[in-house]
């Protein structure tokens, strides 16, 4: 069988598996609306009824976690990237507010991008390594127990943003090697997109751009054009959002407005209280506000208290690589052994890959996007979730480096796959 058919049996494969766990589990029923998207199903409702990017008008408690405001007129908020509540929002309006139907299509459309993920991974591993690397790391993928559960079982950003992520790395690795306008402009787009499902892509996009300025097959000028070209683009892609915060709180706020707040709550908890304690605007649910407000004072207590945000920092990044979620029992086990499968023989395929040019880019990846989080909270499996393809890419390196050192002769299927280099 060739590449080409094999690819196609792993997508097929993806998509059954998907289809089936919706099935089976019957995963469309959510046990309350909250658990229904959480805040960006609330704001979406918000949109699809008429009442603008907010906490809306409505009955049900709303707002971030631990708030719970009962909001009785519709409460402009940023607390949220735009793009997977403006999703979520065309569902309900297309389909109904929480409606079985919207949950159907929501997860519809998360199983499409999840099997598309294993395409992109595919098209990675071979253009790094060989097709027998991308074959293995779509099918680990496939049939990976993180990504059914979070493209079936969890409506959120997850799984768009993993695929926007292997785009974004496919997309610099292709445009290092035949450098053109067109592919600046359409990176700059993806990394724009990406930034308003969740601004913490943008840990890696200063890596990136060095990366690709540093390797790119261009004389200088023309690198450094596509540099700006894309960083150009990404602001332009973002600038109409950051319009939209500036003439609704008056103020400039980023794309997501809790960052400073989530930086200060989770490594200065005392102070986060007595913050809120002495200012009633941090109560009033004005993201503006409470963005200044703790924005002002995030700088400051870092530099107070550098020993106690270090401390704090450095305990986060191996629980951020660790953490398997609240679940028990068998679904516990079996996130665990999925994970730390990947985990052990990733770590493995970095190591046997350490000497080669190409991986650096994938490594970058999986050492800024986590950035974010070492900073505010790392328990969270979805936090780590977009980077556990490439984590999967470099295991099934190990395991092809494996095979072909068993039968490095053995037919000329593992010499086609397993030895020659795309």
């Amino acid at each position: 069988m060739n590449a080409r058919k094999s690819i196609a049996v792993i997508l097929t494969l993806a998509f059954i598996v998907r289809v089936s766990a919706m099935l089976v589990l019957h995963t469309w029923i959510f046990p309350t609306e909250r658990a229904f998207g959480a805040e960006e199903g609330e704001i979406a409702y918000a949109l699809a009824n008429g009442q603008g990017y907010s906490w809306p008008q409505t009955w049900r408690p709303v707002g971030p976690p631990g708030a719970r405001v009962k909001h009785d007129h519709p409460e402009p908020t940023t607390w949220k990237a735009p793009v997977n509540p403006i999703i979520t929002a065309l569902a309900f309006r297309l389909f109904g507010s929480y409606s079985t139907t919207a949950a159907v299509a929501l997860e519809s459309f998360q199983v499409v991008l999840s099997v598309l993920s294993c395409y992109v991974l595919f098209r990675i591993g071979r253009t790094l390594f060989n097709e027998g690397t991308g074959l293995i790391a779509a099918l680990i993928f496939a049939l990976y127990p993180a990504s059914i559960h979070f493209s079936v079982q969890k409506l959120e950003y997850g799984t768009l943003l993993t695929f926007l992520g292997l785009l974004i790395v496919q997309q610099t690795i292709g445009l290092s090697r035949r450098p053109g306008m067109s592919g600046s402009l359409a990176l700059g787009a993806l990394f724009g997109i990406a930034t308003l499902v969740n601004p913490v892509i943008l840990a890696f996009f200063p890596f990136a751009l060095l990366w690709l300025v540093w390797t790119g097959n261009a004389e200088w000028k023309t690198r450094l054009k596509s540099a700006a070209a894309i960083l150009g683009c990404c602001v332009a892609v973002m600038m109409p959002w950051l319009i939209r915060n500036y003439l609704v709180f008056d103020q400039f706020v980023f794309i997501r407005s809790n960052f400073a707040r989530e930086l200060v709550k989770s490594n200065f908890p005392q102070d986060a209280r007595a913050l809120a304690a002495n200012n009633a605007r941090a109560a009033d649910g004005n993201d503006g506000h409470v963005s200044s407000l703790f924005s002002k004072r995030a700088f400051s207590l870092v530099i107070e208290k550098p020993a106690a945000f270090l401390r704090k920092t450095v305990t986060r990044v191996p629980r951020f690589w660790t953490y398997l979620g609240e679940v028990t029992g068998k679904a516990r086990l079996a996130a665990g052994a999925g994970y730390y499968s990947v985990l052990c023989l990733g770590l493995a395929g970095l190591w046997i890959a350490r000497g080669q040019p190409q991986i650096r880019l994938p490594l970058a990846f999986l050492l800024t996007m986590p950035i974010p989080f070492y900073l505010t909270w790392a328990s969270r499996a979805r936090f780590r979730f977009p980077l556990e393809p490439i984590l999967a890419l470099f295991a099934a390196y190990a395991l092809a480096s494996m095979l072909s050192r068993l039968s490095p002769r053995k037919s000329a299927f593992y010499k086609d796959l397993w030895i020659q280099k795309a």
